[in-house]
């Protein structure tokens, strides 16, 4: 039975997980929309090993609350066993935080963005190479995307090909070989995580038009989907 393996790059906070489901979760409900025939495999990072991972036609790294330059235990032994993945030639797609984390693993830059935090709804430009690229075969440009992030790519990975960008995040998508992908914004996320997680963010405001405002955007059409079922397409002819 063909299957992608989802590794589990973290946890959600605890109202999240309890609303929402793990991450692996949010990836299993995501594909079952675009893929039913296919089964999803979730992993815990911390045991994630290159044998399991590569039980599969291709795996996704989800994202975290963590930032890159925290310490992360799991860190120095799953760096072993996902260079091996790669190696093989294997499909690999980054999210949010793992789209960061194989950034600085090939040798480029992470940081808190300077013009702060971004949760919602925004529109990504594809670039020229992006138009190139299957991840984005047949969609819109520019599209909508969901993102809930602290953390920007200020220095590319040596290498690396830029997919996709917006007005704030230079690096929203890149390509480091034919098999590694990396995107900022969340493809798995459901609008109602989008509207809790903004609805927390926006707790102590006072700006309820603001409010409201952002939350009717999040319910409006995003490419999350597409993009997702782009990458399942390219696992299938791997």
């Amino acid at each position: 039975m063909t299957r992608i393996v989802v590794v589990e790059m973290g946890v959600p906070g605890e109202i999240f997980l309890r609303n929402h489901g793990s991450y692996g979760s949010w990836f299993c409900n995501a594909i079952r929309k675009v893929a039913p025939d296919l089964t999803v495999a979730t992993l815990p990072v911390e045991t994630a090993d290159a044998d399991t991972m590569r039980q599969g036609i291709g795996v996704i790294l989800s994202g975290a609350e963590e930032g890159v330059y925290d310490d992360l235990p799991w860190r120095q032994s799953f760096e072993g066993e996902i260079v091996r993945v790669i190696e093989d030639g294997f499909p690999l797609l980054g999210v949010c935080f793992a789209h960061q984390y194989l950034t600085e693993l090939f040798g480029g830059k992470v940081e808190r963005s300077s013009s702060g935090k971004e949760f919602g709804r925004y529109l990504i430009n594809i670039t020229a190479d992006g138009e190139e690229d299957p991840l984005f075969a047949g969609i819109k440009n520019p599209f909508g995307a969901l993102e809930s992030h602290n953390d920007v790519v200020v220095r590319p990975a040596p290498g690396a090909v830029r997919l996709a960008s917006s007005e704030k995040v230079a690096w929203q998508a890149f390509r480091w070989s034919e098999n590694v992908r990396g995107v900022q914004f969340h493809p798995e996320m459901t609008p109602e995580i989008a509207i809790s997680i903004l609805a927390k963010e926006l707790t102590d405001s006072r700006d309820s038009v603001e409010h409201s405002g952002r939350i009717n955007d999040l319910k409006k059409p995003h490419a999350g989907l597409d993009v997702l079922s782009n990458f399942l397409n390219i696992c299938l002819a791997w």
